[in-house]
This record gives structure tokens, C-alpha cells and sequence, in this order.
């Protein structure tokens, strides 16, 4: 885990015995690289979150429609194996489903929402993709999520809208705006436009940073604080 004060968050892992093989085999989720939630010191926390999200590790629980997990019951038993016996007390999850199931289940808990396309296109690495418009942030708003997590690169968004009006609407709705980015450049551009949480989500997954080793971006995490009032 990648921790360095603020919060960390990563995927659940199931091993499912196999009965395709009929050899004593496992399989196993896919599990991402870890990342850094990185939290500003001048962000807008009411203290009940800070105490929830600094120092604590954040899960993610999604996964995509084509997916057999993708099935409301499998989700929801995956969020409640991490809460209730895991003791986990963030969550990031995809789409309004799940926010309202997550936040019906376990109002105390803190949801990160985003939304994405059912399909990740192959040309990923070039597009905005997670969270992309200002109706994305509503949608999931509306849908009960604490913190609204989006794309904070440079690359281009749907419909030219801008990043800054995003997180204009995120914090207008007294919702806390998480940017995902891939590089220092990014980093401070959002840290400058207000963002309550600059996480390094997206580094690995851009082709400025395809070329980065897939392990966790330590040195990211590194710049970032040196360079941001962490």
C-alpha cells in the first residue's frame, strides 16, 4: 500500500477454486496497482470524512458490465465482505447503482463515486474517460456519493468542457472533488484549481506514462508532496 500519511487504495483480491480445470487451482480477480489519495492541507473536509479517508486505505469495488462481478448481488456482497469484515471505511465505487446500494447498506461509510463507459475503448490511454461531464457529477451526486472522483489530466474532455468546471459544480453542490492525474504537472494544476484529493489513479494509464514500470508511481507520490502543501 502506498500510504505516506494521507490514504491508499487498492482492489479486493478473491481466490474462486476452480472447477474448469478439475485441478486444485485458483483464480484470481484482477487486482490494480495500488495508488496515493493525496490530501491538500487547505482542503474543505468536514472532520468526520478527514477521520475516515487520512491514514486509512481506500477500496475499490467495481467492475465492468461484461463482467460476471458486474451483477448487483456480486457487488454488493463484495462491499460487504470489505465493510463488515474488512473494517474498510472508504469506498470507490462506479455508477449510481452501486453509490445507492453502498450508501443504503452502510451510511456511514464514505463513497468515492465515478462513472465510466460501459466499454473501455481501446484508444483508453488518449480519452477522458472516468467522470468526464459535469452531468457524470450530478449522476452520481445525486446518487449519494461524499466525494466525486474525475479525470484531472490535460487530455481533451467530451464536449470541450473544462475541468474547472467540474470541480466549480462539485463544490457547489458541497460535494468534496477528487482529481485523478498521471503526473506532477497534473498534480499541481489541481491542486491549484481547489481539489480536495489529488490521487495517482492514472499514472500507467496515459501515453505520457504507458512507459512508466507497473508498480506503484512511489516517485509520483513523492513529487507531489514536496511540491503541494500535502
Amino acid at each position: 500500500m502506498i500510504n505516506n500519511g494521507n490514504a491508499s487504495f487498492t482492489s479486493p483480491t478473491t481466490n474462486i477454486p476452480s472447477k474448469i480445470t478439475g485441478k486444485n487451482t485458483t483464480i484470481k480477480t484482477n487486482l490494480e496497482i495500488p495508488h496515493a489519495a493525496l490530501i491538500p492541507k487547505k482542503n474543505n473536509f468536514p472532520k468526520i470524512a478527514n477521520k475516515k479517508i487520512k491514514n486509512n486505505i481506500i477500496v475499490s469495488v467495481q467492475a465492468m458490465p461484461d463482467e460476471p462481478l458486474h451483477d448487483e448481488n456480486c457487488l454488493t456482497a463484495l462491499m460487504k465482505s470489505v465493510v463488515e469484515l474488512g473494517g474498510a471505511k472508504v469506498l470507490r465505487l462506479a455508477g449510481v447503482r452501486d453509490i445507492k446500494n453502498a450508501k443504503k447498506l452502510f451510511p456511514n461509510v464514505v463513497v468515492i463515486g465515478i462513472t465510466k463507459p460501459s466499454k473501455i475503448p481501446q484508444n483508453y490511454k488518449e480519452l477522458v474517460y472516468i467522470t468526464p461531464t459535469v452531468e457524470d457529477c450530478r449522476a452520481i451526486i445525486e446518487a449519494g456519493a461524499d466525494i466525486v472522483a474525475f479525470d484531472g489530466t490535460f487530455r481533451k474532455r467530451k464536449n470541450d468542457e473544462k475541468l474547472e468546471d467540474l470541480i466549480k459544480y462539485v463544490k457547489s453542490e458541497n460535494k468534496l472533488a477528487m482529481a485523478d492525474i498521471a503526473t506532477l504537472d497534473e498534480a499541481l494544476n489541481c491542486y491549484n484549481l481547489g481539489c480536495d484529493i489529488v490521487s495517482t489513479t492514472l499514472s500507467g494509464y496515459t501515453t505520457q506514462t504507458q512507459n512508466n514500470p507497473a508498480t506503484p508511481d512511489f516517485e509520483l507520490v513523492k513529487n507531489i508532496k514536496k511540491n503541494c502543501d500535502i
